[in-house]
């Protein structure tokens, strides 16, 4: 049996993020499991304190919570179309901070209807056509690495559509999404008011929509709910927002640890499983290179061939491209190689690189152990400072099983920008032993965490 924990990340876009809690303050971590969908793995309360007792019920259905906005009576305007009450179209969605040096061009925003953005009827518009990673483009907002989660999920579209309740687009202009938050199935309902340029009212601030799609901008505006302004959802790591999009785990390496083999073996063996991978470059990356400082790519593919080991990646941006070796103009290029990788000379944001020149651009790489057949399941339980949660769970063959631990993200806090960066959650420590048959207990594995970081690890 596999054992992991993970937790949500503090590094950005730009510089590792030191999160602080603040005094008096203990974050309690809920608890949710992951299992194969033939159920090997079964569960059962298990009584070790005299003054706590827990009673786990069967965890094999999954019931979404519901916001308060998915309840009846909402808001709609004279027209019938709906409006979010929590989610007004006024600069406050954007960001409540005056002094933000974009404060004006948020507040002479125009917000306009995907009709009124696209000149268009709404029987010409869809949540999605056909969904690729093009559809996605950054706009006026720094979150990139929502947008390289966004794209690495286009690859397979299915798992696109599964985030979404609402499939059709619809002249209400109402959308419902399912995010996992703290590891709990969570309705997210928004109207598709969008926040546009007051001098090009038909071009939006922030994702750019890909022809007549919305998928990619509802899910952006969702993000942007789920903590209080879109602002709030700048800088960020891919492990955070694909925990969020589909609740399964995601890993973390630095890409200067391991032997180039060893690195490689991961890349492949993830693309060959259609994991979701990721990456974030250098903060010191030269602007001459191609490679965009302190930002999130997605790595759509690897490939070896004759010998070279190259990965294809792309920029959110949907254009600025890497500019060495196996660039679109490179003259490395043979005709056979472009044909088995599909290569494409366009300035879509798409590129390839070697292995070599990945490790020396980009600081740390995401594989994200996604796969559509897995069943989800997750117990909500608090547990308070200096006291231990217990469960007894039972394997019945061999299976893959993780185990996740959350805490609350410093993100959906109200607190300063300085304040979110000094935020420190409450250590954490995770341990898996096996009952022998003789009653004795066996070591499987330990980890301890603090703020975070993994400080302590031990298997048996």
């Amino acid at each position: 049996m596999g054992c992991e924990f993970s937790a949500p990340t503090n590094t950005t876009d730009e510089v590792p993020v030191t999160q602080q809690r603040r005094k008096q303050v203990v974050r309690t971590p809920d608890v949710y499991m992951d299992y194969q969908p033939d159920q090997n793995v079964e569960l059962e309360g298990l009584f070790e304190d005299e003054d706590f007792q827990i009673m786990i019920e069967s965890l094999t259905a999954v019931n979404s919570k519901n916001t308060p906005d998915n309840q009846p009576n909402q808001n709609f305007d004279g027209k019938g179309l709906f409006e979010d009450p929590h989610l007004p179209a006024i600069v406050d969605t954007i960001t409540k901070d005056m002094k933000n040096e974009n404060y004006q061009t948020f507040k002479d925003a125009i917000w306009r209807r995907p009709a009124e953005i696209m000149k268009c009827g709404y029987d010409e518009i869809k949540v999605f056509d056909t969904i690729d990673v093009n559809d996605v483009k950054q706009g006026f907002l720094g979150n990139c690495y929502f947008l390289a989660a966004l794209a690495g999920l286009a690859e397979v579209p299915k798992r696109v559509e599964a985030i979404f309740k609402t499939r059709t687009a619809n002249k209400e202009g109402k959308y419902t999404v399912n995010f996992y938050l703290r590891g709990v199935p969570t309705t997210i309902t928004v109207d598709d008011r969008f926040p546009c340029y007051n001098y090009r009212p038909h071009n939006p601030l922030f994702s750019q929509p890909e022809g007549k799609e919305l998928w990619a901008i509802l899910l952006e505006k969702a993000w942007a709910k789920l903590f209080k302004g879109y602002i709030n959802t700048e800088a960020g790591h891919l492990d955070e927002s694909l925990e969020h999009l589909t609740g399964a785990p995601g890993f973390i390496y630095q890409s200067n640890e391991g032997s180039d083999d060893e690195i490689w073996a991961r890349l492949k063996q993830a693309d060959l499983k259609n994991y979701i991978i990721g990456a974030s470059s250098r903060a010191d990356v030269q602007e001459s290179t191609g490679i965009v400082a302190g930002h999130a790519y997605t790595i759509i593919s690897v490939y070896e061939i004759h010998g070279r080991r190259l990965l294809k990646m792309r920029n959110p941006w949907g254009r600025g491209e890497w500019k060495g070796d196996f660039c679109d103009s490179s003259t490395l290029w043979t005709q056979s190689l472009k044909t088995i990788v599909g290569w494409e000379e366009a300035d879509d944001g798409v590129f390839f690189m070697t292995l070599k020149d990945f490790k020396n651009h980009f600081r740390t790489y995401t594989v994200h152990h996604y796969q559509d057949s897995w069943q989800y399941s997750y117990l909500e339980q608090k547990s308070g400072p200096k006291h231990a949660n217990y469960y007894k769970f039972s394997v019945n063959k061999p299976c893959e099983v993780f185990f996740r631990i959350h805490q609350e993200h410093s993100r959906s806090k109200s607190l300063s920008k300085q304040d979110r960066s000094n935020f420190k959650y409450s250590p954490a420590s995770f341990m898996i032993v096996k009952v022998e048959k003789n009653g004795q207990y066996k070591l499987v594995c330990k980890r301890f965490f603090y703020n975070l970081k993994l400080i302590f690890q031990n298997s048996g």
